[in-house]
């Protein structure tokens, strides 16, 4: 065996209990007073692992927009295409708004509508959904600086 293969021998699978719906609410207690502190309206999490960090929530990254709308104030909103809801509410954990679109609406309109500010987007959005929401007549800005530095420090449940 080389050393590799040695060294990989001794890992063992970790295990861990997931996040829970309180976790998941004071992340996003903690993001909301960052956004006002910095005159956010709105974060938008696209189907990534920011998406589960906040919400518990796992989507797969689809050519339709899907994810949640987290405000600076107020409960979040889910954003889904209509022939997805069934499935959207069967994985949510958080309570929240859910909205959905059909295939012959806009769906970057319908968020940008939503909100009166700036919307901070989710480094893991496809370009293709910020340039809808610019469209539509958003203001964005990168979440990252957000969600970055609070991903960074760890709670004692993680």
């Amino acid at each position: 065996m080389t050393n590799l293969d040695t060294a990989l021998a001794r890992f063992s699978p970790v295990q861990a209990e997931p996040a829970g719906d309180a976790e998941h609410l004071a992340r996003i207690a903690t993001l909301q007073a960052r956004m006002l502190a910095d005159a956010i309206a709105a974060v938008w999490l696209d189907a990534s692992s920011s998406l589960t960090y906040y919400t518990g929530l796992t989507l797969g990254l689809s050519e339709r927009i899907h994810g949640a709308l987290i405000p600076a104030q107020g409960p979040l909103t889910y954003v889904t295409p209509a022939f997805e809801e069934p499935k959207l509410r069967a994985f949510m954990r958080l309570p929240g708004e859910v909205t959905v679109w059909e295939e012959d609406e806009d769906p970057f309109a319908l968020i940008a509508d939503r909100v009166p500010g700036p919307i901070a987007i989710d480094p893991a959005t496809p370009y293709r959904f910020t340039a809808g929401l610019m469209a539509a007549g958003a203001r964005v800005v990168p979440a990252e600086p957000l969600i970055a530095t609070q991903r960074r420090v760890k709670s004692p449940a993680e």
